[in-house]
């Protein structure tokens, strides 16, 4: 018994700090029986241990299977927003018959630029314009006029369409070069032709590897773009929202979001206007995604369950309510090198339950796409489940299992095994995206607003690290910023690499209709054609994100919002000042300290209300409106006073051994 009391002690130990260093020291205490004594000596066997073990887990094979990776990458790598380009076709350009040629591109466009025994050809022109044709994607009619329109006509419509498509074919057919060149460099030297695919062996049986792998993302995109049947309008761009991760600091995304639906709940007629598209999330941001979505599922009742349902899940919740702890030993959990059967320290059964209290059929029947961020272990791929893929999510179960496959922090807590047909090792996405900004981009977004539960630079140390161990947290909390940051950067630039690409080919197509016809270039009136805008349209600045998308400000509005530096003013009555400590909540559920991070949350998005509405495309052509602050510190009262008097701030903080009413969330 003093035994499995040590256990306990030591993993409330590693649940409120850094969960991945603190699970290492936690079963390495537990191991000498006698708590935190273990010496240099013994750990740095141990670590050599823990070496030898995870060299049993090396990958089966040294070269990916090009066969997979084609297919993840045409699975998503086309999707986009289109006016209408799904529905005019006669027949779809991407059938069973488009692998052939997409998969001869991408061997001629690699060959082309890849050194062998033949002269160099530099251009990778002919590549393209064989694989449009083969398509069916030939330029439009040459006398389409260019000139803005609010609801662009048939022929310009299907003219941007299609532009749209030969760009994310062209970026595809390069990404797939690219992973070529750096895998199978030497299956691109044969001296076949490049106008069919190689076959001269063994380069050949590679190829038809790539053109199968083709084939089978060309389907699930297929599926997919037909499924969610999400098209572009000028004066109706998608939306997204996306959330980070970050266990307990969850609370402040939580705020934030309840805020702005808490402004769509007062006029009903706003639900349709000020909308939400898409909602992609990593870890504790599945769970507040999942309830953006389920806002949106129906009518004012609705929306009120959600909205209770969010300040619940949140503020009323302790860690037993969450979670219970797995009871397993050091031999279970695999520390001691012995092969262990148990894959976490806590089972989140209270979450499961939550989420079979809550969400429901109407609630994956919402229109809004919600994407949910999975990092599979054997494979190391991340996956980005979307409820509006039939490969992924096809009922409400599967649309659970994609929630709880997000939320286990590795070694922390058991895995899901199961996500619809998908089968695999899966936990936190965040391990790959902490903040998955770029389904929603490739999805097509034109508004996103990102939510991410900590600054947008590190808080300093006060002092050096004293010892081994700080240095230690310091480093994972400097591993865990980094990702954030550059996801941003790397989706942005993604979406202002392709709208560029878009401009461009514009651009070049409208000087060669006026060539053709003897015109005299309209350079102006083809920008504005080219860029969406109108003609009496100015430009906005800086309002619009990266400063390299204001040539396309048209075409993309963005805000993040990121933990403030400071308490808005007039809040900290209810925040407090301390945002160091308050911000080192990790998998500790604390109602007191989850309300402080949820004011905070609602305190920062009101400040910047009018440009995160506007960011979202709610504002100026909704009736959407920002409360005053007085407004929003009387509803914290009301919130805070009904939480103290439905008993949530003298829940007990024990943690709770899983019983027998708390079987595995998915057994293998």
């Amino acid at each position: 018994m003093a035994r499995r009391a040590l256990f306990r002690s030591e993993v409330r130990a590693a649940l409120r700090w850094a969960p991945a260093a603190a699970f290492v020291l936690a079963a390495g205490a537990l191991s000498s029986g006698c708590g935190l004594l273990e010496t240099g000596a013994n750990l740095a066997i141990r670590s050599q241990t823990i070496v030898a073990m995870r060299n049993t887990n090396t990958p089966v094979s040294n070269t990916p299977d090009v066969a997979a990776e084609m297919a993840q990458l045409y699975q998503r790598g086309l999707t986009d927003a289109y006016f209408d380009f799904w529905t005019r076709r006669e027949s779809d350009p991407f059938d069973a018959k488009a692998a052939d040629p997409v998969a001869t591109a991408i061997w001629c466009t690699g060959k082309r630029l890849t050194p062998n025994a033949e002269p160099r050809k530099q251009s990778d022109r002919p590549c393209f314009q064989r694989l449009f044709t083969k398509l069916g994607l030939p330029a439009q009619d040459p006398t389409l006029a260019l000139a803005y329109e609010p609801k662009p006509q048939p022929k310009a419509r299907l003219e941007r369409d299609i532009i749209r498509v030969e760009t994310v074919l062209e970026a595809s057919v390069f990404a797939a070069v690219t992973f070529m060149r750096s895998n199978y460099p030497a299956d691109l030297r044969v001296n076949d032709p490049d106008d069919a695919l190689p076959v001269t062996e063994p380069a050949a049986k590679v190829w038809q590897e790539v053109r199968k792998g083709v084939q089978r993302g060309l389907e699930r995109f297929t599926t997919y773009q037909v499924s969610h049947a999400r098209f572009a309008r000028r004066d109706l761009s998608p939306s997204a929202i996306v959330l980070s991760g970050g266990a307990g600091n969850g609370a402040f995304s939580t705020g934030g979001i309840w805020f702005l639906l808490h402004q769509v709940a007062k006029k009903p007629a706003l639900s349709t206007k000020a909308r939400v598209d898409m909602v992609a999330a990593a870890s504790t941001g599945a769970l507040i995604g999942i309830l953006i979505k389920d806002f949106y599922s129906g009518g004012p009742e609705r929306q009120r369950a959600a909205l209770d349902t969010m300040t619940d899940s949140y503020l009323c919740k302790s860690d037993a309510d969450l979670y219970c702890v797995t009871n397993a030993g050091v031999i279970d959990l695999g520390i001691t090198g012995s092969a262990g059967s148990e894959t976490g320290l806590v089972r989140f059964s209270g979450v499961s339950r939550l989420l079979d209290a809550h969400i429901d059929s109407a609630t994956f029947a919402s229109p809004v796409e919600y994407f949910a961020s999975a990092t599979e272990f054997k494979s190391g791929r991340l996956f980005d489940f979307s409820s509006a893929d039939p490969g992924d999510i096809t009922d409400v179960a599967s649309l659970k299992q994609a929630v709880l496959s997000s939320i286990p922090e590795p070694g922390m807590a058991e895995p899901m095994y199961h996500v619809g047909k998908n089968q695999g090792f899966f936990i936190d996405g965040g391990i790959r995206s902490g903040l998955p900004v770029l389904p929603p981009i490739l999805g097509g977004a034109e508004h996103m607003v990102a939510f991410v539960n900590q600054r947008s630079d590190m808080f300093p140390l006060k002092d050096y690290p004293p010892n081994a161990l700080a240095s230690l947290f310091r480093s994972i909390d400097l591993f865990t910023f980094q990702p954030i940051v550059g996801e941003l950067s790397q989706g942005e630039f993604e979406l202002a690499t392709r709208r560029s690409a878009e401009y461009e080919l514009c651009m070049d197509r409208s000087e060669a209709r006026a060539a053709a016809q003897g015109l005299p270039f309209d350079y102006d009136r083809a920008n504005r054609f080219c860029t969406y805008r109108r003609p009496d349209e100015e430009p906005l600045g800086g309002l619009r994100g990266k400063a390299v998308l204001h040539a396309l400000e048209p075409l993309y509005q963005s805000s993040q919002v990121f933990q403030p530096r400071d308490v808005p003013q007039g809040f900290e009555r209810f925040v407090g000042t301390d945002l160091v400590g308050l911000n080192a909540a990790g998998y500790s559920f604390n109602p007191e300290v989850m309300f402080r991070q949820f004011a905070l949350g609602a305190a920062t998005v009101l400040e910047r209300c009018e440009e995160i509405a506007t960011s979202l495309g709610w504002l100026p052509d909704t009736d959407f409106a920002c409360e005053k602050p007085d407004d929003l510190m009387k509803e914290l009262d009301d919130l805070r006073a009904k939480l103290t008097a439905e008993g949530c701030y003298q829940k007990s903080s024990a943690l709770r051994i899983c019983g027998p009413d708390d079987p595995p969330v998915d057994p293998l």
